[in-house]
């Protein structure tokens, strides 16, 4: 798939998703519909602006009018858990407060982060390169799609493969 906002293609074995607009993110879905979904993924950055403002999304039970989980993490080592609602326009944090967290575990730059997220029996997590960054608690959305994505804050985009993804029941 391609347009204004960037592309999302397979190619040489993995998934790519370009975003090519500043704060625009580009993202592929599954169309597929999912209980429980527990998600495996490897996310590599192989693009974006020297700043480091720019970063890969996983979201699970995600909604035909674009409400669900959002899983961010960036390349400068920071991550963010919130959730789409009102129609995909108003986003919530699941933080207290409204901040990025840093983490060590989080693969800074141009690397690939091996991701685990759970969406399930209510229960959230945000595992990266084998430490939970994330734990919390929602049962809003129980079940809906899956999808991947790439996202900027500034210059003109960022690009993530995603390889060796799996969907799972806890």
């Amino acid at each position: 798939y391609e347009d204004e906002y960037g592309f999302t293609k397979y190619e040489d074995g993995y998934y790519s998703v370009r975003s090519l607009i500043k704060e625009e993110g580009m993202s592929s879905y599954a169309y597929r519909f999912f209980a429980d979904p527990v998600i495996t993924v490897d996310a590599t950055t192989v693009r974006g602006p020297n700043s480091n403002t720019y970063g890969f999304f996983i979201g699970c039970n995600l909604q035909i009018n674009e409400e669900g989980y959002w899983f961010e993490v960036t390349v400068d080592g920071y991550y963010y858990v919130g959730m789409w609602t009102d129609g995909g326009v108003k986003y919530k944090s699941l933080f207290s407060g409204d901040n990025y967290r840093a983490s060590n575990a989080i693969h800074t730059g141009r690397a690939t982060n091996h991701v685990v997220v759970t969406c399930a029996r209510g229960q959230l997590m945000l595992e990266v390169n084998g430490e939970v960054l994330f734990r919390g608690s929602d049962s809003t959305y129980t079940e809906g799609d899956i999808n991947l994505g790439a996202i900027s804050y500034e210059g003109l985009g960022a690009e993530v493969h995603f390889d060796n993804l799996s969907v799972t029941a806890p």
